[in-house]
């Protein structure tokens, strides 16, 4: 039994609990369609070896799931759910016929939830594969002894955006961080490989999403108030749309984005208001494969074929 944790949400809604009664359910928002096929490549490798004869011969493999809406604490909470047996049956596999133990949990996407989940099970000798948790900070064996990922550490790619500032000759650019361990880590591996190759920094941000409206305007106006045109970002998806939006807004343009592995390559951004802010930004992103019968597998998809699954309570 393989447990799966992602984000099909980016966000929820912020409940006014009083404490009086049962807290409400936590309610998603803004879907977040990379995720959600990350979680069907699971879904479809799961089918490719169960359909086998070559591969683990003689088991079937089945799967929970869960969606954590972008929460920290709900991925550990989940994380501890599917150990104990604490949750609902999301696998529609009618093979597994006795309550089965989770053996190994794969997610999440982001490396702050992943950082927390790794260190709630990792005493319990549990491993956890992340397919795209990238922080350098996940390498510590002592502090995360059973995480395992199938991405590079961020310490690759943060010397690799200083060598692209340097190979295009800006020696004078802004930078900006998601505020946890990811952005974190990946800024200062970032800044301290440029200053080797004699690239300057005016200045250097961390936010996140959930901070006071206060905090992004003081970003605004550095980057407002900046020399530099060139500015590295080692944010996720979710800061870089709430940048772009602003700045967009007070019509601040003509600027370099250097971009994270995290937003990238993300579509939905081209949906977002202020896109255009964007256009230009250059990147280093994975490798894409050819995965045989993968694109047809995620066109075919219908609400339909999960009848069994659950909302996040």
């Amino acid at each position: 039994m393989l447990g799966g944790i992602f984000s099909f949400h980016s966000s929820w809604k912020n409940n006014k609990d009083n404490y009086d009664k049962k807290p409400l359910q936590l309610q998603c928002t803004s879907l977040n369609l990379r995720d959600f096929q990350f979680a069907q490549s699971m879904l479809f490798a799961i089918e490719e070896i169960n359909n086998s004869t070559d591969l683990l011969p003689g088991i079937t493999l089945g799967y929970k799931m869960y969606d954590t809406c972008g929460s920290i604490a709900r991925s550990v909470s989940v994380a501890l759910a599917l150990l104990n047996g604490n949750e609902n049956e999301a696998s529609h596999l009618k093979a597994c016929t006795r309550p089965a133990q989770v053996q190994v949990i794969m997610g999440e996407t982001s490396s702050s939830p992943t950082a927390a989940i790794a260190t709630a099970i990792g005493p319990l000798r549990i491993p956890i594969i992340s397919h795209f948790a990238t922080c350098a900070c996940l390498s510590n064996r002592q502090k995360y002894p059973t995480f395992f990922r199938t991405v590079p550490s961020d310490n690759y790619q943060s010397k690799a955006l200083a060598k692209l500032v340097s190979h295009f000759g800006w020696t004078w650019v802004g930078a900006v961080a998601v505020d946890n361990e990811y952005g974190l880590n990946g800024i200062t591996a970032f800044i301290k490989a440029a200053e080797e190759y004699g690239v300057c920094i005016e200045y250097s941000e961390a936010f996140s999403s959930s901070d006071p409206p206060h905090v992004l305007k003081r970003i605004i106006e550095t980057i407002r108030q900046s020399t530099s045109k060139v500015i590295v970002a080692f944010v996720s998806h979710r800061e870089i749309q709430i940048l772009a939006s602003e700045l967009y807004k007070q019509n601040i343009t003509g600027l370099q984005w250097i971009g994270s592995d995290a937003w990238i390559t993300d579509s939905s951004l081209t949906d977002s208001e202020g896109h255009t802010i964007l256009l230009g930004s250059l990147g280093f992103a994975v490798a894409n494969a050819n995965i045989l019968g993968l694109g047809e597998h995620l066109r075919q998809l219908h609400p339909s074929q999960f009848p069994n699954s659950q909302p996040p309570h």
